[in-house]
């Protein structure tokens, strides 16, 4: 069964996981990329990019998720005398 090894920015795999096959490597790495953000839900916001690259036991990158969070304008506000303002 091959090995697949799930990196992100944060440090590298270094034990992988044994998955029958390429596609379930792929939902794998959807369900461990949604895991890792939740868990740094707050922190993520703050660099708002996650990059996960899957890897084969012998290096080869095989695939990468790529998420880039954009608060949108009206999210963002700025602070008066009077309190929260919507930024123009």
């Amino acid at each position: 069964m091959p090995r697949y090894f799930f990196h992100v920015e944060d440090g590298p795999d270094d034990l992988g996981m044994d998955l029958p096959s390429l596609g379930d490597a792929k939902c794998q790495a959807v369900r461990y990329a949604a895991d890792l953000m939740c868990d740094s839900a707050a922190t993520f916001w703050d660099k708002a990019a996650f990059t996960m690259w899957v890897e084969d036991d012998t290096g080869l990158i095989l695939f990468s998720i790529h998420v880039l969070g954009t608060d949108a304008p009206v999210i963002r506000v700025t602070s008066t005398a009077a309190g929260p303002t919507p930024a123009a």
